[in-house]
């Protein structure tokens, strides 16, 4: 797994409005950018399937697989979450298989 390149602090810039920091500058989209750019290092023209599409990290991450040339393709949990998924970061989204509970053994 990738380190951490940097060992320094940098001072963030001011950013308005204040908004920006709870979503894209904030902990989901530090999360979507460096989980997907260092850790899964996408290709242009690969597929990333993004679970939870209609999330704060998920709709970031599926936004930026599409910058980056990818194919990118969302699993989401309900109706309302397909269409959020489709409509807002624009993914290919399917709905989630409903899975029964485990069956014990004897």
């Amino acid at each position: 797994m990738p380190r951490c390149r940097r060992k320094r602090l940098v001072k963030v810039p001011k950013i308005e409005p204040m908004t920006h920091l709870l979503s894209v500058y904030g902990i989901a989209g530090l999360t979507a950018y460096f989980g997907l750019l260092d850790v899964g290092e996408p290709k242009a023209g690969e597929t990333v399937v993004v679970s939870a599409a209609a999330g704060s990290v998920g709709s970031i991450v599926g936004q930026i697989a599409k910058i980056k040339g990818c194919r990118a393709v969302g699993i989401a949990g309900g109706p309302s979450q397909v269409r959020l998924a489709r409509q807002g970061a624009r993914l290919r989204c399917r709905r989630r298989l409903q899975v029964g509970p485990a069956r014990s053994r004897p």
